[in-house]
């Protein structure tokens, strides 16, 4: 999805690996069309909760309109590769999420999480933080699960986000942790499906340029590798396409 794909380097990519790409912006009240296309992928505070809202919207339109496929889910680009299918690691049809680190606690990131959205992002509703802080942030970057379960989580999310303000990503862990939306929440997990490279404190690069685990098994989705040098050059090495 992209809300400008005209770039010719951006239409080179898709030629080169005979990729589609979809132009999908949803309708939303009090916004023009123009000012969809221009905030659709920004989640900068200022914008309004309308406008915080806009990828969400774009990807449950999707889903209800296009998508017929039974698992799904929606990651970051820029720092994400995937090295396997990520949806054979899932064992049951429920919203998984995985957390962002293992070592900082939302309790260690209070003034980023909580403080951050009420100042900057107009976060107007009971946010009960000590009964979840000792927990680490969930991050919103790599979610997965059953079609039913995604949708489920993007209704609700979409619906705090305009009710409370706030940024989604703290707003993601709240829901997560006080039950909201019921999701398997995988912690520090180290055989999860996802990645999340600073929720290690060393990151192994295996003999076929792969980012493993601690048991020497390759995760099948590696979110934020560019905070690795060690890791981009792999990347690099493997598709060079990507760092061109």
């Amino acid at each position: 999805f992209t809300n400008d794909a005209s770039d010719a380097s951006i239409q080179a990519v898709f030629r080169k690996f005979n990729a589609r790409w979809h132009r999908f912006l949803p309708e939303v009240e009090g916004l023009s069309p123009e000012e969809v296309g221009k905030q659709a992928f920004q989640t900068a505070p200022g914008l309004g909760r309308k406008a915080s809202t806009l990828r969400f919207r774009i990807f449950r339109s999707y889903l209800m309109g296009e998508s017929h496929h039974a698992y799904v889910g929606w990651a970051d680009v820029r720092d994400v590769f995937f090295q396997s299918c990520p949806f054979s690691h899932l064992r049951s049809g429920a919203l998984h999420v995985f957390s962002e680190t293992a070592l900082l606690t939302l309790a260690h990131k209070r003034r980023v999480y909580l403080e951050w959205s009420r100042r900057a992002w107009g976060f107007d509703c009971r946010d009960e933080y000590e009964t979840y802080h000792d927990a680490p942030p969930i991050n919103l970057g790599v979610v997965l699960g059953s079609r039913s379960s995604v949708l489920t989580a993007l209704d609700t999310l979409i619906c705090s986000l305009e009710k409370c303000g706030g940024w989604d990503q703290f707003l993601w862990s709240k829901l997560i942790y006080e039950g909201t939306i019921s999701a398997v929440a995988h912690l520090g997990d180290d055989d999860a499906a996802v990645a999340n490279l600073c929720a290690n404190l060393d990151v192994e690069v295996g003999d076929a340029s792969r980012v493993v685990s601690s048991k020497g098994e390759a995760y099948a989705v590696v979110h934020q590798y560019d905070r690795y040098d060690g890791v981009v050059r792999a990347v690099a090495s493997r598709w060079p396409f990507a760092a061109s």
